[in-house]
């Protein structure tokens, strides 16, 4: 520290020449300067290594960026919280991290203790450390809960999102789904996008509310690009004119958009527009590109639309081969829709060389998956859970 100290002072001390032409003053002064200030870069405090190194992406005091509990720097976050408590032992948002970097450790107990320290001296994101603590690594959801409502009452946003949630799930308090929306609603309004989504949900699916799909539309719009389910449901809404005016080409880039964050679903609906020129030039080269992304990520729909668009090939043996083989076996890993697309298939002769016993057979198939009360099979218009994308797990 001493050597600290004399290096900075020498690099920006005064040069005692009084008889420095005054245009050059301004530059000299510079020069002096940027060694101190490089000085400074080199030897940071304990406190800005500990914010640097431990601070939460999430903690709306953080003092820097933060990192992701992976991403902790062992055993220099450790050190520098260590060190930076030393010097300011009542600061909450020190005693917080610290905790994080022993959590990081794999020492629990003084983890716990010192994010407990923090809470208690009302840092609002160390109860909501504590409630996630509680709920992912021991499966105590009522404590949980309770550091959650400690933390949303000090006005961490957060908190009120995952208080939503607990009540949307019945995870330490009671199934509510007029206190989930209260508490969701309370969260979007002060700009958690992960809460405008959900209650985009509510609205659209009428949970606790009554239906109302412009509402949905306009909570789905807050989230912007953010997530891409919300834009994902925001694009069906504009493919189908519901809740907003029919507008096939803004679908297709909002879906477009969401498969570009990696969401398996938008690539398989991208290739579908693709393949039928709906809000796009058709393009059957890029659609099938597209749904083989999709199921080669384990994307049902996806899997269902490339094996149909291939048994639709009518020159192309080997690509009716490749989609009978896509479809049987989404359909043996339980996908109703591919068992009835192979009843179709089989009964119409659509792909494969009509067969009635084999027809009779997906048709079993499909009612054993979808249930005796599922959609009809060979219908033209699309049930709900094809026509719009899943809600996300919000579990």
């Amino acid at each position: 520290m001493e050597k600290r100290s004399m290096t900075c002072g020498m690099a920006g001390g005064r040069s005692g020449n009084a008889e420095v032409v005054a245009p050059w003053r301004r530059l000299l002064r510079l020069l002096l300067i940027l060694p101190a200030m490089a000085c400074a870069w080199a030897f940071a405090s304990p406190v800005e290594d500990c914010d640097r190194l431990a601070a939460h992406p999430d903690d709306p005091l953080r003092q820097s960026e933060g990192v992701f509990f992976d991403d902790i720097a062992m055993p220099d976050a450790l050190e520098a919280c260590g060190k930076a408590l030393e010097s300011r032992p009542d600061n909450a948002r020190l005693a917080y991290q610290y905790g994080r970097t022993l959590l990081k450790a794999g020492r629990e107990a003084e983890a716990v203790e010192w994010i407990g320290k923090a809470a208690t001296a009302g840092y609002a994101h160390a109860y909501h450390a504590l409630g996630v603590h509680e709920e992912v690594d021991k499966g105590r959801h009522g404590s949980a809960f309770a550091y959650y409502l400690m933390a949303a009452q000090l006005g961490h946003v957060p908190a009120m999102t995952l208080i939503g949630r607990a009540y949307q799930n019945g995870r330490g308090v009671l199934v509510d789904s007029t206190s989930a929306l209260a508490w969701l609603r309370q969260a979007a309004q002060l700009g958690d996008t992960e809460a405008q989504m959900l209650v985009g949900i509510y609205y659209f699916n009428g949970i606790g509310v009554i239906e109302d799909m412009r509402e949905a539309a306009g909570w789905f719009s807050m989230v912007g690009d953010a997530d891409p389910y919300a834009m994902m449901f925001l694009g069906s809404m504009y493919l189908y004119g519901t809740g907003v005016g029919k507008d096939e080409a803004r679908a297709f880039g909002l879906f477009r958009k969401a498969a570009g964050k990696g969401a398996s679903m938008a690539m398989a609906v991208v290739g579908e527009l693709y393949l039928d020129g709906n809000g796009v030039a058709r393009d059957e080269e890029e659609g099938l590109r597209w749904l083989r992304q999709a199921h080669e990520r384990g994307e049902a729909y996806g899997s269902v639309r490339l094996g149909s668009a291939l048994l639709r090939k009518a020159n192309d043996s080997e690509a009716r081969r490749e989609g009978l083989k896509i479809l049987v076996e989404a359909a043996e890993d339980g996908n109703a829709e591919a068992a009835e697309r192979l009843w179709s298939a089989y009964h119409h002769g659509d792909g494969v060389t009509a067969d009635e016993r084999k027809a009779r057979r997906w048709m079993t198939e499909f009612k054993r998956l979808d249930g005796e009360s599922g959609s009809s099979p060979g219908t033209d218009e699309p049930s709900r859970s094809q026509r719009w994308p899943s809600a996300p797990r919000t579990a």
